[in-house]
């Protein structure tokens, strides 16, 4: 990222923390109340900054499958608004580990009513998966995006193996631009709900990459930032100033509400 420009981007906006290979349980904690208070200085700065200003306005926290942040830690509420998930963490396939523990359920699948090799190794992967995901949703009040940049989750297949409450609200794009804008409806119309009872709420994107039949947006296109790609005067609101829920996809790409 460093190379192309795209970490020096993000860090004008974000700052970025990184789940350490080593270091002592203190270096740990004292990284995650770092990025606690990080969240948290944003949230209370955030009332009257102009889109201009370019000030820091959250943070991104890097986290490896089946470590301790993936699935050892509560990210409710603004801690976790987005999980963007790289990949499906299949263990190794040559690992003798692996190959011995295949061809154990294979031979024991009859007799002792195990789940078969390639059942059993699928399901190691979606289970650290699906417990990466977890960490946006946390209670019945919370929301969060996930966001799956991931051909193979084109497959029925493979998405039936995510958790029902992400499977049943997938939704596939084949175009940057037309997710990303029903990226920020979905936070338009959550944000003002904060505090309010609701049952939990989580919107699944998925991205198809890199093959896919339906148009993308070039590579120029893609690191414009997100107010060129959908500037706030394609969302027109009702008299309430809540987003409307019909919309088409207008000539450049955008979701324009109607």
């Amino acid at each position: 990222m460093e190379s192309i420009g795209v970490l020096g981007k993000i860090l004008r906006v974000k700052k970025i923390f990184q789940e350490p290979r080593q270091g002592t349980p203190k270096d740990f904690d004292k990284l995650m109340q770092s990025y606690y208070e990080t969240i948290a200085a944003c949230k209370l700065s955030r009332t009257g900054r102009k889109p201009e200003d370019n000030a820091i306005t959250g943070a991104i926290l890097f986290a490896v499958y089946r470590g301790k942040i993936s699935e050892g830690l509560d990210l409710k509420d603004d801690n976790c608004r987005a999980v963007i998930p790289v990949g499906i963490p299949y263990p190794a396939f040559k690992d003798p580990r692996v190959v011995l523990k295949r061809e154990f359920n294979d031979s024991q699948s009859v007799g002792r009513r195990l789940m078969p090799g390639q059942q059993w190794y699928e399901s190691q992967a979606f289970r650290a998966l699906n417990q990466a995901l977890g960490r946006c949703i946390r209670h019945r009040n919370d929301w969060g995006a996930i966001i799956l940049f991931e051909q193979r989750f084109t497959i029925p297949k493979n998405v039936g193996l995510l958790s029902k409450w992400v499977s049943r609200r997938v939704k596939e794009y084949g175009d940057f631009g037309v997710a990303m804008c029903s990226l920020r409806d979905f936070i338009i119309t959550n944000q003002p709900q904060e505090g309010a009872l609701k049952e939990q709420k989580a919107l699944a994107h998925i991205i198809p990459y890199p093959e896919s039949p339906i148009k993308r947006n070039s590579a120029a296109e893609l690191q414009e930032n997100f107010e060129n790609i959908c500037p706030r005067s394609q969302l027109r609101t009702d008299k309430d100033d809540k987003p409307s829920p019909k919309y088409r996809e207008s000539d450049n790409g955008c979701i324009d509400l109607t």
